[in-house]
């Protein structure tokens, strides 16, 4: 081992454990390719960055030297890689086993964690911009989207025969992203949040065998369940993504997927103003595109109204209060950043009311100017700028606190692939994942917090 590598072991926040791990990690190479790694240059100096940051990605090369070559030998070792290719990559991984359902699933579990891996080093190196590896990790969830559904569609259509509207014409059928997707600034370990429906319940199947007998709605439902689970089982292999649907009009109450007429009689008939912000970040990703975008532009008004509603404040702050409510019985005190277990996504001053204070200001005046209508969170707040819809410092505090936070989160989610947002108790585990001194970790997080509230504030106490 060379001394650049021990230092950057040493630095790790768990110096025995990263040892140990990359001592494990080069005896399993050398077994595998009947070589000895090489520890010198700049390159492996960055991949031995996660050791003892992330156990879990640890592991994984330990078990699958092969993904440590792979990266190695990557030409987006330390560059972007644009959504075009992840697609490409990922179909001609499952194309050997394309009629194998078991077989799918591990190559699009394998090859997560082949990106997952790559995109960690990218953060904890410094070899990727923030916005990049947010673009990144939601581009690696569109093209396991994408790539799932072509497969899917196909074999229900061998199974059921083809679903077509009174014209003949196939029926199609779109995923929308919701939330950091739909926003493309997916983070470490995030669920990806689902809408799913389809053109139409006129017309029939084709081509179907004699024993089928399903609907349009029975058969996109099949689909959008079967996509589901293929992503979210957790096998010997791991999984892909966690899939919620609770976004969907209804919620878990209501059926699982929609045709767009009914879609847009909810939301011009039940819609509440959370949907509304949620609809802001919704956009297709996998499917029909031109349903997609038929569907994003009935429902505009809905989301951006012409004439802002004068009582519209009132009816955030409201909505504002209930969350924090909500916030205070499930958080049981993670919800405060000046104490131990704050909950950097939920908490006050957290994630999403930097979220909260985005959208809602889009909504307020995005009904008017087209050009507020972006989905992504500091885009936005770079927009309101240029209209003067908020100050260039406090966008510049919003970035700032955006940044720290979701890092922070990152950093959190990266040691056991988990989803959590909440920090650790013990001042020692803090510093073991933030890498920054305890104390200094809270002075920089209150400053933060804090500056967000401010910005609440004036929001919900304008004239």
């Amino acid at each position: 081992m060379t001394g650049s590598v021990q230092k950057i072991l040493a630095a790790s926040g768990r110096p025995e454990r990263a040892k140990y791990d990359w001592s494990q990690f080069c005896h399993a190479y050398e077994s595998r390719y009947g070589q000895a790694l090489s520890t010198t240059g700049k390159k492996i100096e960055d991949f031995a960055t996660f050791f003892g940051r992330s156990l879990f990605l640890s592991q994984r090369v330990i078990q699958q030297p092969e993904l440590a070559d792979q990266l190695l030998r990557s030409d987006f070792f330390q560059k972007e890689k644009p959504l075009e290719r992840f697609v490409e990559e990922l179909e001609a991984a499952v194309d050997p086993v394309s009629t194998d359902w078991a077989g799918v699933a591990r190559v699009l579990r394998h090859y997560r964690y082949e990106e997952t891996l790559r995109l960690t080093v990218q953060e904890l190196a410094n070899l990727s911009s923030f916005d990049a590896l947010g673009r990144q990790r939601s581009s690696l969830a569109i093209a396991s989207l994408q790539v799932v559904y072509n497969l899917l569609y196909k074999d229900l259509c061998r199974n059921y025969g083809q679903p077509v509207d009174e014209n003949r014409q196939p029926s199609t059928f779109c995923i929308l992203g919701m939330g950091k997707l739909g926003g493309d600034d997916l983070n470490y370990s995030s669920d990806i949040d689902l809408i799913f429906f389809y053109s139409s319940d006129a017309g029939g199947m084709v081509k179907a065998p004699k024993e089928a007998d399903v609907t349009h709605h029975q058969f996109f439902v099949r689909l959008g369940e079967r996509l589901s689970r293929l992503l979210m089982d957790n096998t010997e292999d791991g999984f892909v993504y966690r899939v919620d649907c609770d976004l969907r009009p209804e919620g878990r109450q209501g059926t699982l997927v929609n045709a767009i007429d009914a879609m847009e009689d909810y939301y011009e008939s039940f819609g509440d103003n959370w949907e509304r912000m949620a609809l802001i970040k919704a956009r297709p990703v996998a499917g029909s595109t031109t349903l997609g975008k038929d569907f994003c532009e009935r429902i505009r008004p809905f989301v951006y109204p012409g004439v802002a509603d004068l009582n519209l404040l009132d009816q955030i702050r409201d909505l504002k209060s209930k969350i924090e409510d909500s916030l205070r019985h499930k958080l049981t005190g993670e919800a405060d950043p000046d104490r131990p277990g704050y909950n950097v996504k939920l908490g006050a001053g957290g994630i999403r009311e930097i979220e909260f204070f985005v959208s809602s200001l889009q909504h307020l005046y995005g009904g008017k100017d087209p050009e507020l209508r972006v989905r992504h969170t500091l885009t936005a707040a770079k927009q309101l700028v240029a209209k003067g819809l908020l100050s260039s410092e406090d966008a510049q505090a919003l970035t700032a606190a955006y940044h720290f936070l979701r890092t922070t989160e990152n950093r959190l989610q990266m040691v056991e692939d988990r989803q959590t947002h909440t920090l650790p108790r013990q001042a020692e585990e803090l510093e073991t994942v933030t890498g920054l001194a305890a104390e200094l970790f809270y002075e920089r997080l209150q400053q933060h917090t804090g500056a967000v509230r401010r910005l609440w504030e004036q929001l919900l106490n304008r004239p």
